[in-house]
């Protein structure tokens, strides 16, 4: 993976982190098979399959690609995107805890690169996982591509190992969130209408803005908020605000884990107008506060 990677220049000379970014449309060429990739397409035409059997796919989308399982060929014309390749251990700690599981083709990862590798698991070489974006995501995912190229080419300062794996766990969630939404509604939602999907998608999409809050959740007009927050309730198991709460503080739990950034942009980047209002919903949640939260976990970058 030697070409694959990102190394240290100015900051933290010679040391590495198992990311690699590209303006470009790539595939892996190498014999690494412990690898995985974000392939983003805008625009251009898009067939998989082998010769006689490929189908469509419509831009702009994103694909997951696992390569240690076959994949089926890509044909593209006149594509263009970026390209993100990672190694699984480039996650570390995060989510839900840090107990090894073994995948179904016997894979160990811990539990939380599980959590966020899942749209990626999902794909093999008779239906690899494309998922399909709409303006609000191709906006932010161009914001996020954009920040991790900055950090991980100019590696501005000696955060930069921090900031660019913040931001490829921040497009992992997405990934994992809009796996979730769109492609499993008959499991995770099958109590829940199209009205809760649109919801649940809008609180996903808008949780980072320090504006948005459980009253700007798009709800279907003549539908009364005692009516709409008992439906929301009974497909998640939570209000709108508890859920967006919670969504808010499982991306601080992971970036506080994985990186060594200061808690005013941890809460910037979770949707928080405040540190304060940020290390009050944590203490509550956690019983902690955010920074003695984080000493409990090693250090990701050993210093």
């Amino acid at each position: 993976m030697k070409e694959l990677q990102t190394i240290g220049q100015e900051f933290y000379k010679g040391f590495i982190v198992k990311i690699y970014y590209s303006d470009e449309i790539l595939f892996n060429e190498s014999n690494d098979k412990n690898l995985f990739q974000v392939l983003y397409i805008d625009e251009g035409s898009v067939l998989v399959g082998n010769e006689g059997k490929e189908k469509a796919l419509f831009t702009p989308l994103l694909l997951c690609l696992n390569y240690t399982e076959p994949q089926q060929k890509i044909h593209l014309a006149n594509a263009k995107g970026f390209s993100i390749f990672f190694k699984p251990d480039a996650i570390n700690h995060g989510l839900i805890g840090n107990e090894v599981v073994t995948t179904e083709n016997n894979s160990n990862y811990l539990e939380t690169e599980k959590l966020l590798l899942y749209p990626f698991q999902k794909s093999n070489a008779d239906n690899p996982v494309a998922l399909s974006v709409n303006g609000m995501i191709r906006e932010r995912l161009y914001r996020m591509a954009d920040s991790i190229k900055t950090q991980f080419y100019d590696q501005p300062d000696n955060y930069w190992p921090c900031r660019g794996r913040s931001f490829l766990l921040e497009l992992l969630m997405l990934l994992q969130s809009m796996y979730t939404i769109e492609t499993e509604n008959s499991v995770s939602l099958a109590s829940g209408s199209e009205n809760i999907v649109k919801a649940l998608k809008d609180i996903h999409l808008r949780y980072c803005e320090s504006s948005f809050s459980d009253k700007n959740v798009s709800r279907p007009k003549g539908f009364r908020s005692f009516l709409f927050e008992h439906s929301f309730k009974k497909t998640t198991g939570k209000k709108p605000s508890v859920y967006l709460r919670d969504l808010r503080l499982s991306l601080a739990d992971n970036l506080l884990k994985n990186t060594m950034l200061p808690l005013d942009q941890i809460a910037q980047r979770c949707g928080y107008e405040t540190e304060d209002n940020f290390s009050s919903d944590f203490q509550k949640q956690k019983k902690t506060t955010p920074l003695a939260w984080r000493a409990l976990f090693p250090n990701p970058y050993g210093y």
